[in-house]
């Protein structure tokens, strides 16, 4: 297994991202914050990451997406 310095983790819903910052450790930074689910929120998104060190050029992260869904 790698070692990554960040996970990302996202908790989607139809109209919010939940965004947290892992370090490779497992302990969550005191990064959270929630974006909208638009292109915008997205773009927002990457922007926050980006101010935390994040570097998309490099595959130093794992993004790591849960998608809950509700049956009637």
């Amino acid at each position: 297994m790698k070692n990554y310095l960040f996970h990302i983790g996202i908790d989607i819903s139809k109209l919010k991202l939940d965004v947290v910052l892992i370090d490779k450790r497992g302990t969550a930074l005191n990064t959270h914050f929630v974006v909208t689910n638009t292109t915008k929120g997205l773009k927002r998104m990457f922007n926050l990451l980006k101010k935390q060190g994040i570097d998309f050029n490099r595959p130093y992260f794992v993004l790591r997406i849960q998608v809950f869904t509700r049956f009637l």
